[in-house]
């Protein structure tokens, strides 16, 4: 007389580990890759950021002032973020002003954000 047991077979046991092992694996793979998009955006934020600083300079700035140059900033996350402009004059009634921000990310890729402003003669 075969008696039927209530519960699991090893092998139904080791086929739902493998079903969970693998989640889990996925799980902290994406986690992993949500980490670089992040650290790219704050990167990418904070060179923005710089940019549109600099450009907010040179609006304040009297008009026959402006001037090409360029600096460093330590931002937040302590990355250096090394900002270059150039004021152009195509005609006496506007200049062109471009801020260009560059930055090493995180896997030593530099990367660069440029901003653009026509600003007319005051």
């Amino acid at each position: 007389m075969l008696r039927h047991e209530n519960g699991f077979t090893l092998l139904e046991v080791v086929i739902a580990l493998s079903i969970l092992a693998f989640g889990l694996l996925t799980i902290a793979s994406m986690q992993v890759t949500g980490m670089r998009a992040s650290a790219f955006a704050a990167g990418l934020s904070e060179a923005t950021a710089t940019s549109q600083q600099t450009i907010e300079i040179l609006l304040a700035t009297p008009y026959s002032n402006m001037t090409n140059g360029n600096d460093t900033v330590t931002g937040s996350t302590g990355t250096v973020y090394a900002r270059a402009w150039t004021v152009a004059n195509p005609t006496s009634d506007y200049a062109v002003i471009t801020v260009t921000t560059t930055y090493t990310g995180k896997g030593a890729q530099p990367r660069t954000v440029s901003l653009t402003m026509v600003r007319a003669r005051d």
